[in-house]
């Protein structure tokens, strides 16, 4: 089985069928994989939908996709948040706040990042499982 944590790039790609929502479908029908979400990802991906023009109501619907596909919709706590302040003095660029917590979520789940965002290379692959969608 492998653990994938999709970042809300991948979700927002995959709900908008955008042209990486080929390689997010890939993993979702593998039978092998076992979807994990952030906490902090499933919030940033409703909040874009309701950017994105939707009502309250189409942005649950939306969630209660996302919900459906993970196993695990992984909290942040105090462990996570301790190991966010790790990568994020070891990563060669700047984290964002919220993705160094996700990119914690994938590293303490022992799961590949799936995402869209360069500042995510800048962990080293020793510290952070990840596939950067689009480079494939």
């Amino acid at each position: 089985m492998k653990r994938w944590l999709l970042d809300s790039s991948a979700l927002l790609a995959f709900w908008l069928g955008e042209p990486d929502s080929v390689r997010v479908s890939e993993i979702l029908a593998n039978s092998e994989s076992e979807i994990l979400i952030c906490s902090l990802s499933f919030a940033e991906a409703g909040r874009k939908s309701i950017e994105l023009g939707a009502t309250e109501l189409e942005t649950n619907k939306t969630l209660d996709l996302f919900k459906s596909i993970a196993t695990e919709i992984v909290v942040v706590d105090e462990a996570i948040a301790r190991l966010s302040l790790h990568l994020s003095q070891n990563s060669a660029v700047r984290l964002p706040f919220a993705d160094s917590l996700i990119a914690a979520c994938a590293h303490a789940k022992n799961a590949t990042l799936l995402h869209r965002d360069k500042h995510f290379l800048g962990i080293s692959a020793a510290m952070l499982q990840q596939e950067m969608l689009g480079t494939q």
